[in-house]
């Protein structure tokens, strides 16, 4: 089972520069574990730094690693490497992946501009979580936002299935949904420095990370 190791710092941060206080307890306990900057871009957010909420730079994954069956095909998530939020999901979909079908790249990395091009995506969209699904497959396809998340928590299979049920709510206003989330990502969930890295044997996981 993957999880964050959120134990052994301070349990909770001043956030919000307006006066609200979320928790930020993530660490770096993992002497393994390093730091990559993302290459540079010109976007205003990542160049310049944090805007109201900024999480530690440092952070660590632990593991108590479950019998895994790999898939027959795999899927690409391509997601905001600085976003709190973004990074939940990925360790989220790590921790139940049993079937070792997801690949992770981070938006802002060159791997992933170049698959972006290749969908004709906004490669300086960070708002949104894409999804390749049957990725390097003659059936590969691209998901975007509230239909990129749902698809990727329902290959996981089991429960998580249940999901789907979310697809009853009309498109337009999941649509809606996702960006009122997506804008305020950065505010509510807080904002890395650095994209975090993933443990050594998580590593072949990941695309795009120097």
């Amino acid at each position: 089972m993957l999880c964050w190791d959120w134990s052994l710092e301070s349990r909770s941060q001043k956030l919000l520069s307006g006066g609200g206080a979320i928790r930020a307890r993530n660490t770096w306990t993992n002497p393994a574990m390093v730091r990559v900057a993302l290459p540079h871009r010109n976007s205003p957010e990542i160049a310049a730094g944090p805007t109201t909420a900024v999480l530690p730079r440092r952070i660590t994954m632990t593991a108590e690693e479950p019998t895994r069956v790999p898939s027959s095909s795999q899927t690409l998530v391509l997601y905001d490497g600085v976003c709190g939020l973004c990074n939940r999901l990925v360790t989220f979909l790590l921790h139940h992946d049993h079937r070792d079908q997801f690949r992770f790249a981070p938006l802002q990395s060159e791997f992933a501009q170049t698959l972006l091009q290749r969908y004709d995506l906004n490669p300086n969209d960070l708002d949104t979580v894409v999804v390749l699904a049957d990725f390097q497959q003659p059936s590969e396809r691209a998901l975007t936002r509230s239909e990129a998340a749902l698809s990727a928590i329902g290959k996981l299979g089991g429960i998580w299935k249940l999901f789907v049920i979310v697809k009853l709510i009309p498109f337009p206003l999941r649509q809606s949904l996702y960006r009122f989330i997506a804008q305020r990502r950065y505010r509510i969930f807080g904002k890395y420095h650095e994209c975090p890295l993933p443990r050594p044997e998580d590593r072949h996981k990941f695309r795009g990370l120097s």
